[in-house]
């Protein structure tokens, strides 16, 4: 058994001084570590800003190139607007001609067309107005069929058909039997003799020889109705967009970073200011020809 005799400040003398001599290596080892980085950072440092002065020329070549660029991209703003509004309008040449051929692909045989006209609506919507000649009441009825049938028609309107076929006219003391008569015409008596000599007056009345109607027999174009026929005027509205790229809105405007309204940012501007007046439509074959349209 052992006993500790010793005072008790004379073990914490000697922890003491073990303690000091640890925090006096301590702080050496921090001190060198600390002088290391800013030896290490200031070398680092020195070697880009070496490697940062020689691409500085090039860097500023670049900078100079990019500025010329931007020079250059200004001043083209005005050439690039007239560039693209003359491939819009180039490319807008072939939108009638394309419209008319796919409608004229729908309109039936026994329906004359004398005129055909197209006008835009608004940037979705189209009107194609058709002027032709039917025969029947029949054909009438049919004529819309066939246009219901063109490809994006929402909409289709017709004229009052003008035939010339037979009515009943109302039972007078002549005329107990009904019978139908051309419309615009006199009841025909019941009496035998007297509906005979009553259709001889008729016939004798009538015009003969060369009648002159509505161009036939002569060298006129486009022919009208013939006799017995009825002019009709159709209209088709059309899911599609034929407005002409406007150039007064698209060469006055101010800039080119903007995008003016339906175009481009420096494109031209389509529909502007109303209905541009279409160009004329040819027709052909069997359907007769199709004349101007109209402005």
């Amino acid at each position: 058994m052992k006993l500790n005799l010793l005072p008790t400040h004379v073990s914490k003398e000697g922890q003491t001084r073990v303690a000091w001599v640890v925090m006096a290596a301590l702080s050496l080892l921090s001190i060198a570590a600390a002088v290391g980085m800013i030896v290490y950072s200031q070398q680092q440092l020195d070697k880009f800003t070496a490697r940062a002065n020689e691409v500085k020329p090039y860097y500023d070549q670049a900078m100079a190139t990019s500025k010329k660029a931007d020079e250059i991209m200004a001043n083209s703003v005005t050439i690039d607007r007239n560039l693209k509004l003359a491939d819009a309008m180039r490319k807008h040449n072939g939108v009638y001609p394309e419209l008319y051929n796919e409608v004229l692909r729908y309109i039936p045989g026994f329906y004359r067309i004398t005129n055909m006209s197209a006008a835009p609506v608004s940037a979705e919507v189209c009107r194609v107005t058709m002027t032709g000649l039917l025969q029947t009441s029949q054909q009438y009825s049919d004529v819309m069929l066939g246009m219901l049938r063109i490809p994006g028609a929402v909409n289709v309107t017709r004229s009052e058909f003008q035939g010339v076929r037979p009515y009943v006219p109302p039972l007078t003391e002549s005329d107990q039997l009904g019978t139908a008569v051309p419309k615009g015409m006199n009841p025909l008596p019941s009496d035998p003799e007297a509906r005979r000599d009553e259709i001889i007056a008729r016939a004798n009345a009538d015009p003969a020889g060369f009648l002159n109607e509505n161009g036939f027999g002569t060298d006129a174009s486009p022919k009208g109705a013939m006799p017995g026929w009825s002019q009709i005027t159709i209209n088709v509205l059309m899911r599609r967009n034929i407005q002409t790229p406007d150039p007064r809105s698209t060469l006055t405007s101010a800039g080119g970073a903007q995008a003016p309204a339906g175009g481009p940012a420096g494109g031209p501007v389509r529909g502007g200011g109303g209905a541009p007046p279409p160009p004329p439509a040819g027709g052909g074959g069997r359907r007769g020809r199709v004349g101007e349209d109209d402005d």
